[in-house]
C-alpha cells in the first residue's frame, strides 16, 4: 500500500505495541481506500516463508514474494526494510550481486540470483509497469531471542520504499526453525561398585576379594 513515512512510522508502531501483547487497534495502520502502487503478497506454502538459525549462531530470513507494479509507470526503489517484533541492529537485505547467494555459515543453503527479488526491486532498471516478479526476499541477522521457539508463527512486515518516497508494504507470516539442541553426551559419575569416578578401588577391590575367599 502506498504511504506516507509517516503513516507508515505510525503503523510500524501500532504492530510492534501488538506483538508486545498491548491491545491496539491495528485498522487503523492499514487503511483500506489507499491506491497500491506496488502490491505484495506472500506466495508459497505455509512453512515456506521462514526465520531460521544458521550454523554460525546468525538468522537467515526468506520471505517468499510476488510484487506487480500495479501503476501505468516505472518505478524505481531505494530501500527495502524487513520490521520485527523485535530490533535486530545486525539485519541486512541481501543484494545478491553475484550468480549465486549463499547463506553465511556451514553447509547452508544457496539461491541462485535470479530467485532472489532483492535485486531486481533495488536495480537500476526499476519495475516495469504492470509486470508480475515470483522470487524470494531473502535477509541476515544477528541470534534471534531466545524466547523465540521452534515452530513458533511471527508476523514481519516488508516494506518497499519507492524514490518518491512513497512505501508500499505487507504483513509475512514466518515459520521459526531453530537448529536442534545437541544433547551433552552423559559423562559417568560412579564406576561399576557404585564407587565415583577417580576413587582408589583398590583396598575395596582385596576387601571383596578376601570376603569371597573366606566364604
Amino acid at each position: 500500500m502506498q504511504k506516507t513515512r509517516k503513516h507508515a512510522n505510525f503503523a510500524a508502531s501500532l504492530r510492534e505495541c501488538a506483538a508486545l501483547g498491548s491491545a491496539v487497534d491495528l485498522s487503523v495502520a492499514d487503511p483500506v481506500d489507499e491506491h497500491v502502487d506496488i502490491e505484495i503478497e506472500q506466495i508459497g506454502g505455509i512453512h515456506e516463508s521462514s526465520i531460521f538459525e544458521l550454523s554460525n549462531g546468525l538468522t537467515g530470513y526468506m520471505l517468499e514474494s510476488g510484487l506487480t507494479n500495479q501503476t501505468k509507470r516505472r518505478l524505481y526503489c531505494r530501500e527495502i526494510h524487513l520490521r520485527l517484533p523485535w530490533i535486530d541492529l545486525q539485519l541486512e537485505l541481501e543484494l545478491g550481486e553475484s550468480d549465486f547467494y549463499r547463506f553465511p555459515g556451514k553447509n547452508s543453503l544457496e539461491l541462485s540470483r535470479d530467485q532472489i527479488l532483492n535485486p531486481v526491486v533495488l536495480g537500476q532498471s526499476g519495475l516495469e509497469p504492470q509486470r508480475f516478479h515470483e522470487g524470494w526476499f531473502v535477509a541476515t541477522g544477528g541470534p534471534m531471542p531466545k524466547a523465540l521457539r521452534h515452530g513458533q508463527w511471527i508476523n514481519a512486515t516488508l516494506a518497499i520504499i519507492t524514490s518518491d518516497h512513497n512505501e508500499c508494504s505487507a504483513i509475512f507470516r514466518l515459520w521459526t526453525e531453530r537448529l536442534e539442541d545437541r544433547p551433552r553426551r552423559a559423562e559417568r559419575k560412579y564406576d561399576l561398585f557404585g564407587e565415583p569416578i577417580g576413587h582408589d578401588i583398590g583396598p575395596m577391590v582385596a576387601a571383596r576379594a578376601e570376603a569371597r575367599h573366606r566364604e
